[in-house]
């Protein structure tokens, strides 16, 4: 099938999605409230099929369609919820 130039990505669905997952570390994951907040704040980033945030290591779990989406709009929507990305992961 030709491409279409209205999709000049070619973002056609496809039988295999581009499915990619990342762990984000986080400052300021700390409470149960900011884990909930960040979850549902990923989950409205187009692509995003699964979040799962952890305040005790700081690590956000993100199953996305790279297809769709990839790990720096991840992180501009932390960013723009007040978020910020850290070095590494606290224990």
């Amino acid at each position: 099938m030709p491409l279409d130039p209205a999709d000049p990505h070619d973002l056609r669905p496809t039988e295999e999605a581009a499915i990619e997952t990342a762990h984000l570390a986080m400052d300021g994951l700390t409470q149960e409230d900011s884990v909930t907040h960040v979850v549902e704040m990923l989950k409205k980033v187009d692509g995003v099929h699964e979040v799962h945030g952890e305040n005790a290591s700081g690590v956000v779990t993100v199953t996305f369609d790279a297809r769709k989406t990839h790990v720096p709009a991840l992180h501009d929507a932390l960013l723009r919820g007040g978020y910020n990305p850290a070095r590494t992961a606290s224990n």
